[in-house]
């Protein structure tokens, strides 16, 4: 049949994403764990890339046995330039493609007024939460323009967009911030090649790192959330599936907020 006879794709069609290889780091637990998740449920196969080997074999092997994918743990640390460099040349020997990049490893803290923050501290959130995702770009990228195709996922924060009394962490902020700046340029520039690059801000979700806050704030946090709740698994999912399937092959550079109404204010 010529390609003028072909039904048009479905709805559902243009969320699958079987035959696609997606690297998810940090996919280990939390909001990563929630997307490698979501991607797997739309049928594509994983690689979880986290610095917790053991816990990101766990994970793997709960994808493997819920969804019948392909799923490997690959242990990194993304601030590591040696180990990401390993990743890449590593799925390139053993796939010789990727898909779907999802930038989710992160860290919260160490934190502290402004006025007394260590250089070492600052120097440390750069180096995972923007230094980190720009290393996976750079390495695993290459694949991505080779087949001239591909989804970047990066993700960001709520704290990328507005300053927040809520806790003391600048350099978080200052992270988060530049990985959005970092989203709109390498869109920009990879546009050519085929490849979307979005990311998504989430604001407070349910997750191991964030859960003594969330609990020990309780009722008011929920008053800066219209919604007055925290977001959990399927909050997430959705968003990372849609930038990562052909349904959102319209749409980079843009940093799609997913907070319960946080920053409607």
């Amino acid at each position: 049949m010529s390609n003028s006879m072909r039904e048009p794709p479905t709805a559902m069609d243009l969320f699958s994403l079987g035959g696609r290889l997606a690297v998810v780091t940090g996919g280990a637990k939390g909001i990563g764990r929630y997307i490698a998740e979501g991607l797997a449920e739309a049928g594509a196969d994983l690689i979880i890339a986290d610095i917790d080997a053991e816990t990101g074999a766990t994970a793997a092997q709960h994808l493997r046995d819920a969804y019948g994918i392909i799923a490997q743990s690959v242990r990194t640390d993304v601030s590591d330039e040696a180990d990401v460099i390993a990743l890449g040349e590593r799925i390139s020997q053993e796939h010789g493609k990727l898909d779907i990049l999802v930038n989710n490893a992160g860290i919260l803290g160490p934190g502290g007024p402004p006025e007394s923050l260590s250089l070492a501290s600052w120097e440390r959130m750069i180096r995972v939460d923007l230094t980190g995702p720009f290393l996976c770009c750079r390495e695993l990228g290459p694949l991505m323009i080779a087949q001239k195709a591909g989804k970047i996922i990066n993700i960001a924060s709520i704290y990328g967009l507005v300053g927040s009394e809520l806790i003391d962490v600048i350099s978080y902020h200052a992270a988060k911030a530049g990985l959005i700046g970092f989203t709109k340029d390498l869109a920009l520039k990879w546009v050519e090649h085929g490849i979307c690059v979005n990311s998504i801000a989430p604001g407070y979700f349910l997750t191991p790192a964030a859960e003594r806050g969330i609990r020990e704030r309780g009722d008011s946090l929920l008053e800066y959330i219209p919604m007055r709740r925290v977001g959990g698994p399927d909050d997430i999912k959705g968003v990372a599936v849609f930038l990562a399937s052909a349904a959102s092959d319209y749409v980079t550079g843009q940093t799609i907020i997913v907070d319960g109404g946080w920053t409607i204010r």
